[in-house]
């Protein structure tokens, strides 16, 4: 059965051999960091318009959304 909702499973092997992590910490940082800038540019371009919203929970939002699309699948972050 190829279709059909097939949730990950929560592995921790990785983290137990930091080796294995390091060769990917040059790629997650750099993007953790572009996710956390795109939402702070885009509370400000909402707060210029007139919108205002709590950082806090916006990025909070990103992060719940990002967990939430993990499960389905999904490589990308919210932003």
């Amino acid at each position: 059965d190829q279709v059909g909702w097939k949730p990950a499973l929560l592995r921790l092997e990785p983290f137990q051999d930091p080796e294995r992590v390091m060769p990917y910490v040059g790629i997650a940082i750099p993007l953790a960091l572009t996710v956390a800038i795109g939402s702070i540019q885009i509370r400000a371009m909402a707060s210029n318009a007139g919108d205002e919203f709590n950082l806090c929970w916006t990025m909070a939002g990103d992060g719940i959304a990002t967990i939430i699309a993990s499960f389905f699948g999904s490589p990308w972050g919210m932003t």
